[in-house]
């Protein structure tokens, strides 16, 4: 079973650091970059989720406010998360319900265009491709956005 709880504060943040496992895509994406600097800021323009799996974690997921009813998703799953596939369907999407219940009308993310795994999980969780954004990373890479609109 996985358990998935709101990240309310950065001691509690660290917590779920020290029981991450990396799986290479942070570093593609982040370019070096601290993986911690990224969700200490995350965690403080909108909310941050942790997902943990046996004490460790294997996920986490944030949505932070673009304007009024419309939230920017973002996840980072480890290769341990992609494994647990439907029970971390089910959970992201109650917790993405949770925001459509109290007043966002629009989530949005982007998807690396070359990554299946994360196009299928998306897809998975309802949302629907809106176009292509090419060269959109420092390093030249495509992305998709997705979005999943109140009601479908």
């Amino acid at each position: 079973m996985i358990e998935l709880k709101q990240i309310k504060t950065l001691m509690m943040l660290e917590k779920y650091l020290d029981g991450y496992t990396y799986n290479g895509i942070e570093k593609e994406v982040l370019e070096g970059e601290d993986i911690k600097v990224m969700l200490e800021t995350y965690a403080r323009v909108g909310e941050i989720w942790g997902a943990r799996k046996d004490g460790n974690t294997v996920a986490f997921a944030g949505i932070h406010p673009v304007w009024q009813g419309v939230g920017q998703v973002w996840l980072l799953f480890n290769k341990e998360a992609e494994a647990l596939g439907k029970s971390v369907i089910k959970e992201t999407k109650r917790v993405l319900q949770l925001y459509f219940d109290n007043g966002c009308r629009r989530l949005q993310t982007y998807v690396l265009a070359d990554k299946e795994v994360a196009v299928r999980f998306i897809e998975f969780l309802g949302f629907k491709q809106e176009g292509l954004m090419k060269n959109f990373y420092k390093d030249k890479s495509d992305v998709y956005i997705y979005a999943r609109l109140k009601g479908e």
